[in-house]
């Protein structure tokens, strides 16, 4: 469905008006017609401000009850661990996390200077 037609469709349901919208997010009642009838591409923000307006989540602008997603089916995001053990290989993680160490047992002017030292070894060699 296209977004501007689930506002429109949203908005009936609260039966609501576009100068009730335009009075509860102080934006313009002809933009709002625009964005209804899909001539105007809304931002983030924007839709933000219909669901304020609609007192409902942002994801339900985009989603009817019968059509959400069930979030238990999701793939879960690997963790960061995850991502550097698929792409480095075993000795570049083992010194990455020995570094890592070292670093964070750093004082302040001390992390500064390494983090310097390595900004001109990383110039030097493009």
């Amino acid at each position: 469905m296209i977004i501007g037609q689930r506002l429109r469709r949203l908005r009936e349901l609260k039966e609501m008006s576009q100068g009730d919208i335009e009075n509860k997010t102080g934006m313009l009642r002809c933009y709002i017609s625009r964005v209804e009838n899909g001539h105007t591409v809304p931002s983030l923000e924007t839709l933000e401000r219909f669901a304020a307006a609609l007192n409902v989540a942002v994801y339900e602008l985009f989603f009817d009850a019968d059509s959400q997603p069930a979030l238990d089916q999701l793939t879960p995001r690997p963790t960061l661990k995850e991502v550097e053990d698929h792409a480095l290989a075993a000795p570049d993680r083992a010194f990455l996390r020995k570094l890592e160490g070292l670093v964070t047992s750093l004082r302040d002017p001390d992390r500064r200077l390494l983090l310097a030292l390595a900004d001109r070894m990383a110039e030097s060699h493009q």
